[in-house]
């Protein structure tokens, strides 16, 4: 979800097992899975960032960053709009078995404000099990739930909805949105959005925040 007249920074996060160890397999590997999708991979004074650019037919490249200081961890930045942004990081993704999204479970989900120190905004639920029942004429009432809450203290009505009976197989947390800093009007903000697919979206005018 993009700000009007802001593109988010978002970072895709990327668990990766190479097949060579190594600053030259990490390399090695983005450069042969760039080459496959059309992109570019250079390197860069840092020996954990490989910036790769990613050209277009319909506007200029996108630009992303790998950071791979994590390990096995990368982390995958651009400041490119959303639908090429998203789309790039499935395509690598899903290029190479070396490579899958980090998924994020919903208790992690829920615990980030107490691991962050960040404020909930926000909080989407949504999981579908359609696809598992053959005859789509017997849905159970919550066989399909989507819903997105904002509000002054989120994380409390995100706890009564735990609490109660509304929701008798548990919360599929789909992102959670944590606003950091901003005691005060003039005083630095971040706010991240984090989702279970290990995508985080990022706008606010402080990168210690960040």
């Amino acid at each position: 979800e993009e700000i009007p007249g802001r593109t988010a920074v978002k970072t895709y996060l990327i668990e990766a097992h190479p097949p060579d160890s190594g600053t030259d397999g990490k390399t090695k590997l983005l450069g042969q899975l760039a080459h496959q999708l059309g992109a570019f991979v250079k390197e860069t004074d840092d020996p954990d960032l490989v910036e790769i650019d990613v050209p277009s037919k319909q506007a200029a490249q996108s630009e992303f960053w790998c950071d791979t200081s994590m390990g096995r961890f990368w982390r995958l930045h651009t400041i490119a709009k959303v639908d090429p942004a998203d789309r790039f990081s499935d395509q690598l993704t899903g290029a190479s078995p070396w490579l899958d999204k980090v998924w994020l479970p919903p208790r992690y989900l829920r615990d980030l404000p107490t691991h962050l120190g960040g404020r909930m905004q926000t909080f989407s639920l949504r999981h579908n099990r359609r696809s598992l029942r053959p005859n789509k004429s017997h849905l159970g009432e919550l066989d399909f739930v989507t819903m997105r809450l904002w509000a002054s203290d989120a994380a409390s009505r995100l706890a009564k909805l735990q609490e109660s009976d509304v929701f008798p197989h548990g919360l599929s947390m789909s992102s959670v949105r944590l606003e950091s800093g901003r005691d005060a009007d003039d005083e630095p903000l971040c706010v991240a959005e984090y989702f279970h697919h290990g995508k985080v979206t990022v706008t606010g005018n402080s990168f210690d925040e960040h």
